[in-house]
């Protein structure tokens, strides 16, 4: 064995990638009946769960490729999505029986709509100077608008909150539990950190997890040894998403299998003792 494959066994082994991914590979499985079972009717909350689960596998598995390279930095700024997706799904868990539910629903698909529309709307104007794609466009984003239960802007209108950090906050008081709470604003703050690193900016291009403070170069190696705050992030994240989709639809486990909250909270155990 070379010494690639060497760091890269050692990596898996210690950050004990393999459970992980048959974590992830499990939560697919649990979710294979309801994807076979096909797609509901567009305005269904059946479809934001499925989408959302198969967005969380595929970052999630994106993760572990980065985690055995050794890119901490790239893991972790990709988590940040399946934090996004986390409070979207405990807003949406907590006014499940609301009287107005459904329309939350609705506007979340319009969302899309509006934001997909948005977009050729530019392509139209912008790119191919089509004065006729772009009236028709405009008409159809006024449809959009007739269609919605709120008033569309920027941000996440659908939810009455002009941003993340808002619409985060909203979700969060959602929760009775203190101790919940504090969970999910532990994990805001890693969110944080997560947002910093992704963005240009001094700040950003700057933060490398596991390099010297006082290193005054540039490295640019791999860091194998430090995926601890992103692999801690992706977990503690997963544990809500799956938790939050499995009580939903009812997802069980085949019988003698070790649920996967406790297989989650193992290693979350274990990130956080060689933190």
């Amino acid at each position: 064995m070379d010494s690639k494959e060497s760091t890269v066994t050692n990596t898996v082994c210690y950050w004990k990638l393999d459970e992980l991914e048959d974590i992830i590979d499990s939560f697919e499985n649990l979710m294979a009946e309801k994807v076979n079972q096909g797609m509901k009717p567009a305005w269904d909350y059946n479809n934001v769960l499925i989408f959302a689960a198969s967005k969380t596998i595929v970052i999630a598995r994106e993760i572990l490729t980065l985690s055995i390279a050794g890119y901490p930095n790239g893991a972790f700024a990709l988590s940040r999505n399946l934090y996004e997706q986390l409070i979207t799904l405990l807003f949406l868990h907590n006014h499940k029986f609301d009287p107005g539910f459904q329309d939350y629903i609705e506007d979340y698909h319009l969302d899309f709509e509006q934001r997909q529309n948005k977009y050729l709307q530019f392509r139209a104007e912008k790119c191919a100077n089509d004065t006729m794609e772009l009236s028709r466009l405009i008409a159809d984003y006024n449809r959009i608008k007739s269609e919605a239960h709120r008033t569309i802007s920027s941000g996440y209108w659908w939810a009455n909150c002009g941003t993340f950090e808002r619409f985060a906050e909203t979700a969060i008081a959602l929760e009775c539990d203190t101790t919940m709470r504090f969970f999910l604003f532990s994990l805001h703050l890693r969110y944080k950190e997560a947002c910093t690193i992704l963005h240009a900016g001094s700040l950003g291009n700057q933060y490398y997890l596991g390099v010297d403070p006082s290193f005054t170069g540039v490295d640019t190696s791999p860091k194998p040894d430090v995926m601890g705050r992103p692999l801690l992030f992706l977990v503690e994240t997963i544990m809500g998403i799956f938790g939050i989709i499995s009580t939903d639809f009812d997802l069980k486990l085949p019988s003698g299998q070790l649920p996967l909250k406790e297989r989650l909270s193992s290693l979350e155990s274990y990130y956080l003792s060689v933190l």
